[in-house]
């Protein structure tokens, strides 16, 4: 759709188009619409719209541009406004379109719904998740939706494209008997200490590397989550490891208190790290025997050879954030706690995740009060007979 806008000439509506010549150099086009000014506004622009429609013509505006060549350049455009974590994940996606787009000779104002629909179809075959999915239907609605407003393309297609299901995520957590077994095989070992964190915390991955000295605080007994680590793709950067004094969201930033057992791990640990990082500069509590921050892909790596090792249940890393919550619902901490202890932006988000657990709780709830209730009566008319 070409750009364009109301104006008002001797009480008059005017639509005023953008538009090319054969040579690409620009225009204004004024129209009347034959509405008087004062009133009449909607129906002058509901008159611009369909006049926007009709004077539309991709061959002028960018006939050349593949739907390969304009995603590339799109993200491009968009990379100062986001972070290097998005970037990079929207890098991979972007790569994947590309590919798949390359050898096809579809400029980008031929792309139709069943191109796109197409494209997921060979995705869902490929054995990507529904999730996954909507990952590459959210880029692709955005850079078309952009093409769109720039008069690039007549329309968004993505708007008849059907929006991929967003799978229910059903996390399958340690139990605590689970877990005091996990804690039993970490110990001594050395990613015992930033597993049993994330364990007990329920920490994201980021925030358990992310780990400062400067955030622990033995005196008041604290931990501030406030800095993440992140590790993104070399395309976006020559520094792998990124570390951000930003948090996945507001709410995320918190301060948790330091109980006794994990105050008497931390200054164990802090005494091994002292000794064998003398020579570094680094605050961060986690690092290698370089001194540099663990990478987040390792320690996910090191944590599933660890179960295997100890013939443990397989789970995520991020399942043992999963782990924590669960142990404090079934132990009928109020959610809204949960949701603090978690960082969560809000308690929907929390009840979303542990819908099941809430519910395992009320199915105890209900055999309770079946037992006071109804075999507490059988029993009262048992002595009665």
């Amino acid at each position: 759709m070409v750009s364009g806008h109301l104006a008002v000439k001797k009480n008059r509506w005017y639509a005023i188009l953008c538009l090319r010549h054969p040579d690409g150099r620009r225009y204004d086009k004024w129209i009347t619409t034959g509405l008087s000014y004062p009133g009449n506004k909607r129906k002058a622009e509901a008159m611009l719209i369909e006049l926007r429609r009709q004077h539309f013509n991709s061959h002028i505006w960018n006939a050349a541009t593949l739907l390969s060549e304009y995603i590339p350049d799109w993200l491009k455009t968009r990379q100062k406004e986001i972070s290097e974590t998005t970037y990079s994940s929207y890098l991979q996606i972007a790569n994947e379109i590309v590919r798949y787009f390359l050898n096809q000779d579809i400029r980008l104002s031929q792309i139709s719904p069943h191109h796109i629909e197409t494209y997921y179809q060979t995705l869902y075959e490929r054995g990507l998740k529904s999730n996954s999915v909507l990952h590459h239907h959210a880029l692709l609605h955005k850079a078309l939706e952009d093409a769109s407003r720039k008069g690039l393309i007549a329309e968004n297609p993505m708007e008849k494209v059907k929006r991929p299901a967003k799978g229910r995520f059903i996390p399958h957590p340690y139990t605590a008997e689970e877990m005091k077994t996990l804690f039993a095989a970490l110990q001594g070992h050395y990613m015992e200490v930033p597993i049993k964190l994330a364990a007990y915390y329920g920490l994201r991955r980021s925030e358990v590397l992310g780990l400062r000295w400067q955030a622990i605080d033995f005196g008041q007994e604290t931990i501030s989550i406030e800095h993440t680590i992140c590790e993104v793709s070399q395309a976006v950067s020559n520094q792998r490891i990124i570390g951000r004094d930003t948090v996945k969201q507001k709410s995320s930033n918190r301060t948790l208190p330091m109980t006794p057992n994990i105050k008497a791990l931390l200054l164990e640990y802090r005494g091994k790290h002292r000794q064998q990082n003398e020579h570094t500069a680094t605050d961060y509590l986690f690092t290698d025997d370089s001194g540099n921050v663990i990478r987040p892909g390792h320690i996910s790596y090191a944590f599933q050879k660890i179960l295997k090792e100890n013939d443990l249940r397989r789970i995520r890393f991020h399942d043992l954030r999963h782990s924590s919550a669960g142990i404090l619902i079934s132990n009928r901490v109020p959610l809204v706690e949960v949701q603090q202890w978690l960082g969560h932006s809000t308690i929907r988000i929390t009840a979303d995740l542990y819908t099941h657990l809430e519910y395992e709780i009320k199915k105890r709830s209900a055999a309770v009060m079946s037992d006071i209730l109804f075999n507490h009566m059988e029993g009262s008319t048992n002595e009665t007979n």
